[in-house]
């Protein structure tokens, strides 16, 4: 299985508390993020997950924002160039947002196509972090 250079979506979720702040029915809100992704972003991606299933990451964090931390732990520009659109598309569809609690904390979720192919090449590494 190969991944291409090209553009891919992200899935950004808004957190219960900002959703019940906005009057929003809990959970099931996110938005959609087009990014072009370039082979080192791509193998970045691939890495974390890697990195992650190593560590135990997702059996042991108590983060509401798991796939978030990761990603800014991993590729920190990455992060920034989907949170910032996330945000501005959330501003868009919420404009009367500004007194919601920790406004602008999404949980990212990485297309799903990468973390297949992560999945797929994925061999548990005998050295851990």
């Amino acid at each position: 299985m190969k991944i291409e250079t090209g553009t891919y979506i992200f899935e950004c979720h808004t957190m219960p508390w900002t959703d019940i702040d906005l009057g929003l029915p809990v959970g099931g809100n996110y938005i959609e993020i087009a990014i072009e992704l370039t082979d080192d972003d791509i193998n970045s991606i691939k890495e974390m997950f890697h990195w992650a299933w190593d560590n135990n990451w997702f059996e042991h964090s108590v983060s509401e924002t798991i796939c978030t931390q990761l990603l800014l732990k991993h590729n920190y520009q990455l992060y920034e160039k989907v949170q910032l659109k996330a945000h501005n598309a959330f501003c868009e569809a919420h404009p009367n947002c500004e007194n919601a609690v920790d406004f602008g904390v999404y949980e990212i979720f990485p297309p799903d196509e990468i973390q297949d192919f992560a999945r797929n090449t994925y061999k548990p590494s005998e050295h851990r972090d």
